[in-house]
């Protein structure tokens, strides 16, 4: 599966991470994105899950996992996106 490569949007918390963390579990290479960087984002925006909590359970995980903060709901951000 190392030569397999996924995107998965929305990852950082939900369905989005689950099957990110799935991929990654099956080996796969992941290019993860979501708007929540960091835990104390989420924490400040009182909701749960970001990229930093994705990396740190993906570190445990046969996969590689390539992270991108993007907003995919703002066309402008979105095209910012890398």
């Amino acid at each position: 599966m190392k030569d397999i490569v996924a995107l998965v949007t929305g990852a950082s918390r939900g369905i989005g991470r689950g099957i990110a963390l799935a991929l990654l579990a099956e080996g796969f290479t992941v290019h993860v994105t979501a708007r929540t960087r960091f835990e104390a984002e989420a924490e400040q925006a009182g909701s749960a899950g970001s990229l930093e909590g994705l990396e740190l359970e993906a570190a445990k995980l046969p996969g590689h996992i390539v992270v991108h903060r993007c907003d995919h709901g703002k066309d402008a951000r979105h095209r910012a996106c890398g």
